[in-house]
C-alpha cells in the first residue's frame, strides 16, 4: 500500500493563510512571524501593503454598512409614502438661506450643503434630490479666502446635477479682515470659481441670473459673451485697491440681457443694452446713472436710490472718476412706465428733469434730501417734467421729503389731476401734516390738488397728521362717492387716541355707506 509523501517546506509571505472556525474561510493572520521573511526591508513592505488592503477593505466595509444603512432607514421611514414630488419641494425649503453669516473664516455657508445630508437619510431621499435638477439650479453661497476652493467643488457638482436646468447664482464674497495682505490673496483664491464658471461656455451659457455682491474687482474681466442666457446681472460693490477707483469698467454686450441692477461707486460704462427692461441703480453719482440709463432705450423700470454724498456738488474734481451728464435736448424713453429718481442740485440733475420725455409713465417716485426750502432752479424743472406729464401718471411718491410748508405749496399746484395714489414714504411728521392739510377742500368747497385721490399711503404721522387725514377723506368724499384706502404702519407706531378715533371714523363712514378701507400694516380694518 502506497503511502502519501508528506513535503515540509517554509511557507511564503503569499501563502500565510489559514482557516476561519466560524465560516471555513481564508484569513490571513493578524501578525506575520519575523522568520518568515529574508529581511526587514521584506517585512516593512508587507505589512505596508497589508496596511493598504485592510484601508480598502474598510473603506468597502463603510460604504456598504452606509448603504445598507440607508435603505434600513427607508424601509422604516414613515415618509416612504410621501410622492417624491413633495419630497423635493421640502427639499428646495430646506436649501434656502438669506443673509450671509461670517462667523468662522473656515467655514463654508452654502444652500445646497443639506441636499447632501439629506442624501445620507436614505436611499429614497438621496435619489430624490439627486434627480431633481431644480434642487441644484438655485445657488447661495459665501465665499471666503479659505473656502473658495471647496465651494468650486460644491459648484462642480451642482453643474453636473443640475443638468440642462437655467442657473441661478448669488455668490456672495466675504471678507473677515480687510488688509491689503487679504485682498491680494482674495482674487487668486476665488480665480478657481471664475474658471468653474464664467470662464468654461457649456457653463457659462447655463447661467440665467447672476448675482456678485463684493467680487474681487478682477472678477470684472470675466464678464463676457459667453454668458450669451443670462437674463439678470446684480453687481454690487467691487473689492479692490483705491488705484482701482480710477479704472472705467466696461461690461460686456449680453444679449439677453433683461434685468440690470448695479450698486458700485466705481466707474461702469455700459454698451447698447436695448434689450433691458428693468434697471436698478445706487451708490453712485447721478451723472454716472444718467449715463446708464441714456444706453437703455427700451426700459419699463427704472430705479436710482441716490447716495446724498455723491448728489448734492458741482464739483468734479472730488470724484476722479466723474464724468459729466448734461442732457441739452429732449431725449424719450417710450417705454419707461415706473420711475424712481432723486432731487439734487447739479447740474446734471435739473437738466435730467428738464429734458427727458415719458409718454406713457404711470409710478413716479421722487427723493428728497432737503430739510429746506426748494431752491428756484429745482423747482422749475419739476415744473418743465410735470407739464409733459402724461394722463397715464397715476401713482407719486415722496420719499425721505422734510422741506418746508413754503416749499410744498409750490410743489403741490405742479402734480396732475390724473394722479390717484400718493404715498409719502419715511417723510417727516411736518411735512407729511404740511402735505395733508394742503389736500383739504378750502371754504368754497373746492378740491384744489389731486381731486382723483383715491390712495394714501404713509410710513409716518403723528397725531395731528392723523386729525389731517380724517379731514382730507370725510369733505372728498363728501362730493365723491369713489373707495378711499389709506395705509397706515403698525399701530405701535402710531399714536393710539388718534388711531382709535380713526377706526371710530372710518366704521362710522362705512354704516354711512362710504366706501373706505383702512390698512395698518399687513392686514385691512374695515369697521
Amino acid at each position: 500500500m502506497d503511502h502519501p509523501t508528506i513535503i515540509l517546506h517554509s511557507p511564503s509571505p503569499h501563502d500565510m493563510t489559514s482557516l476561519c472556525s466560524q465560516c471555513g474561510s481564508r484569513t490571513r493572520p493578524r501578525t506575520p512571524s519575523p522568520g518568515l521573511f529574508h529581511s526587514h526591508r521584506d517585512e516593512i513592505d508587507f505589512i505596508n501593503q497589508e496596511f493598504s488592503r485592510l484601508d480598502s477593505s474598510i473603506r468597502l466595509l463603510l460604504a456598504e454598512k452606509a448603504s445598507l444603512s440607508r435603505r434600513l432607514n427607508e424601509l422604516e421611514s414613515d415618509t416612504r409614502i410621501i410622492p417624491p414630488e413633495t419630497l423635493s419641494l421640502i427639499f428646495h425649503h430646506a436649501c434656502l438661506f438669506d443673509e450671509p453669516v461670517n462667523a468662522i473664516p473656515e467655514q463654508t455657508q452654502i444652500n445646497i450643503a443639506p441636499l447632501f445630508q439629506i442624501g445620507a437619510v436614505c436611499s429614497l431621499w438621496r435619489q430624490t434630490a439627486w434627480s431633481t435638477p431644480a434642487l441644484w439650479s438655485t445657488i447661495i453661497a459665501d465665499i471666503q479666502v479659505k473656502n473658495a476652493e471647496s465651494i468650486a467643488s460644491l459648484l462642480e457638482i451642482c453643474l453636473h446635477n443640475a443638468g440642462t436646468i437655467p442657473l441661478t447664482l448669488d455668490l456672495r464674497f466675504v471678507l473677515n479682515k480687510l488688509d491689503h495682505a487679504t485682498l491680494n490673496a482674495f482674487p487668486i483664491s476665488a480665480q478657481v470659481i471664475a474658471d468653474l464658471l464664467l470662464n468654461q461656455p457649456l457653463n457659462a451659457e447655463k447661467i440665467r441670473a447672476l448675482r456678485l455682491c463684493n467680487p474681487p474687482v478682477a472678477w470684472a474681466s470675466h464678464l463676457s459673451e459667453q454668458l450669451r442666457n443670462l437674463e439678470v446681472l446684480c453687481l454690487v460693490g467691487l473689492m479692490g485697491g483705491l488705484g482701482d477707483m480710477r479704472a472705467k469698467i466696461t461690461l460686456p454686450y449680453l444679449s439677453s440681457l433683461r434685468c440690470c441692477s448695479l450698486s458700485t461707486r466705481r466707474r461702469i460704462v455700459m454698451p447698447s443694452a436695448e434689450t433691458v427692461t428693468k434697471l436698478e441703480l445706487s451708490r453712485m453719482h447721478v451723472d454716472a446713472a444718467i449715463g446708464l440709463l441714456r444706453r437703455c432705450a427700451n426700459v419699463e423700470e427704472c430705479h436710482f436710490h441716490h447716495d446724498s454724498g455723491l448728489l448734492d456738488t458741482n464739483n468734479a474734481n472730488r470724484n476722479h472718476v466723474l464724468e459729466r451728464n448734461f442732457l441739452t435736448s429732449p431725449i424719450t424713453f417710450p417705454c419707461l412706465r415706473a420711475l424712481t429718481w432723486p432731487l439734487s442740485t447739479t447740474r446734471s440733475s435739473i437738466a435730467f428733469y428738464q429734458h427727458i420725455r415719458l409718454p406713457v409713465l404711470k409710478t413716479l417716485q421722487l427723493s428728497s434730501s432737503f430739510k429746506g426750502a426748494l431752491s428756484g432752479p429745482i423747482v422749475e424743472a419739476l415744473r418743465t417734467f410735470l407739464n409733459h406729464a402724461p394722463p397715464s401718471l397715476e401713482a407719486i411718491r415722496l420719499a425721505r421729503w422734510s422741506c418746508t410748508h413754503e416749499s410744498t405749496q409750490r410743489i403741490l399746484p405742479l402734480l396732475p389731476d390724473s394722479i390717484r395714489e400718493l404715498a409719502l414714504f419715511e417723510c417727516t411728521e411736518d411735512f407729511s401734516g404740511h402735505f395733508l392739510g394742503c389736500l383739504i377742500p378750502d371754504s368754497s368747497g373746492d378740491v384744489m390738488y389731486l381731486p382723483s385721490l383715491q390712495q394714501v399711503q404713509l410710513t409716518t404721522i403723528d397725531g395731528h397728521g392723523l386729525k389731517q387725514l380724517m379731514r382730507v377723506v370725510e369733505d372728498r368724499q363728501d362730493r365723491n362717492t369713489s373707495t378711499i384706502n389709506i395705509i397706515l404702519p403698525g399701530r405701535n407706531l402710531l399714536p393710539k387716541e388718534e388711531t382709535e378715533q380713526l377706526e371710530m371714523f372710518t366704521r362710522n363712514r362705512r354704516r354711512l355707506g362710504f366706501r373706505i378701507c383702512l390698512y395698518f400694516s399687513r392686514y385691512a380694518y374695515q369697521g
